[in-house]
């Protein structure tokens, strides 16, 4: 039986088998988990690590939900306890230039320090499944091991950093990543062994960029203006730069409208191109050399693999879960609250193509206006199984500063009563729901 909110961990599980395996030099491991069948990986002699992050000799460490690497560059002994098939040794992977650009990079940031200049601004970009999260991870971790504190940013909604999907999110990284979680936790996730990240969020509500590409740049240049704030005040983040994942390119037209508003906004200076020679051929074209920035190329690993729908379906349901329940090694206990309709003010930004319904009522804005348009939400049963971005702003404030405004966190709407005119939220701390602006995007979760 699971616990509440907690369906899956502990429900069926594929048959098993556990296996060793005898690493050389420079080879990985390469393989995939998913939610109800969990890869576990020992280190029994050697070294090795995933995603950069060095790996100890005797923990064993669960992944779920995940497709991952151990990579050795000496060499090592693991053993693999999980699905049949689940993983396989691979010979060539890209790792040597991908420790070169670190190395490129870290030159980069000593010069900064001597000069007290600003460090590089790295952007990877790509098309779908090209390996740039696990790229900006990698260049993270080893950023990390040589002391430094770069920022992350996340800019790819449909797996937000260190928060649920449809957020924007930014995070110095002054500490190694936690290999089984990913990013590692915020600290709405609970205590853990490896010191919780604070990230800036800000709240774009769709995980398709072109859903509202106005929108997305609007919050994009409101998360860049915090990070050069944030930067102007910490020489530790100035001089480390930071390291930019984005969303996989869906056309080229959006696509390189929004890669060329990111490379002005947060002043890139170097673009590093994944798995695509057009879209390399491309960004040579349009910004090599402009304003000091570099564009590089890298191959794609071999280790890449398709993300199918139902596995990024359950990867978002995952993280909604883990962000009110945790997970199960960090069982948390979210708490629930009964507010009346009159008592919450709920809004959404439109589509580009939405047309304004009877059930919201427009704030400042006529319909046909070009500019983005906040709607006020009238509660009803559309919040239903909703998941709403608690504002930093008060529940009166104009349209626009809700649209620009930073979140404290999220709530869940599990029940509406539209006989009471009560709505049900489930939240991550206890008291009264703050009087803030609550921010409803595409989202939608089962509790189950």
């Amino acid at each position: 039986m699971s616990l509440p909110g907690l369906a899956g961990y502990g429900s069926f599980q594929a048959a098993t088998e556990e296996q060793s395996y005898t690493l050389k030099p420079s080879q990985e491991y390469r393989f995939e988990a998913s939610q109800n069948a969990p890869v576990n990986v020992t280190l029994l002699s050697g070294s090795a690590e995933i995603f950069g992050t060095e790996l100890t000799i005797g923990p064993t460490y669960t992944f779920t939900s995940t497709k991952a690497a151990v990579f050795t560059w000496q060499g090592c002994e693991i053993t693999v306890k999980g699905p049949a098939g689940a993983g396989y040794l691979a010979e060539e992977t890209p790792m040597a230039t991908y420790v070169n650009a670190h190395f490129g990079l870290e030159k980069q940031r000593g010069l900064s320090k001597e000069r007290g200049e600003q460090g590089p601004r790295v952007m990877i970009v790509g098309p779908e499944n090209a390996g740039k999260t696990s790229l900006v991870k990698l260049l993270t971790s080893y950023a990390v091991r040589q002391g430094r504190k770069p920022v992350v940013v996340g800019l790819d909604t449909k797996e937000s950093i260190l928060s649920i999907p449809g957020a924007m999110t930014a995070a110095q990284f002054t500490s190694i990543l936690d290999v089984t979680s990913g990013w590692g936790t915020s600290p709405t996730s609970g205590p853990g062994h490896i010191p919780a990240k604070v990230p800036l969020t800000y709240y774009y509500g769709y995980d398709n960029i072109e859903e509202n590409p106005k929108m997305y740049k609007t919050v994009l240049s409101r998360l860049a203006l915090a990070i050069s704030s944030k930067m102007a005040d910490d020489e530790a983040a100035r001089t480390s730069g930071c390291i930019i994942d984005t969303a996989g390119l869906i056309s080229q037209s959006t696509g390189y409208e929004i890669i060329a508003h990111a490379i002005t906004e947060f002043s890139v200076s170097v673009l590093v191109v994944l798995g695509s020679e057009r879209l390399y051929s491309d960004m040579v074209r349009r910004f090599d050399g402009r304003r000091g920035l570099s564009v590089v190329r890298m191959p794609k690993s071999g280790g890449v693999v398709d993300k199918d729908e139902s596995f990024i379906s359950a990867c978002k349901a995952r993280a909604v879960r883990e962000y009110f329940y945790g997970n199960s090694g960090q069982v948390l206990s979210p708490f629930s609250s009964v507010v009346g309709f009159d008592n919450i003010h709920v809004y959404r930004v439109a589509s580009s193509d939405a047309s304004i319904s009877a059930s919201v009522l427009p704030i400042g804005h006529e319909a046909g206006d070009t500019k983005v348009q906040v709607l006020r939400v009238e509660p009803s049963l559309i919040l239903q199984n909703s998941v709403l971005a608690v504002s930093v702003v008060d529940s009166d404030e104009d349209a626009s500063a809700i649209v620009e405004s930073a979140v404290l966190g999220f709530v869940f709407v599990s029940d509406v009563d539209m006989v009471t005119k009560k709505i049900t939220v489930l939240s991550p701390v206890a008291g009264r729901l703050p009087a803030k602006a609550f921010v409803m995007g595409s989202l939608k979760w089962m509790d189950a």
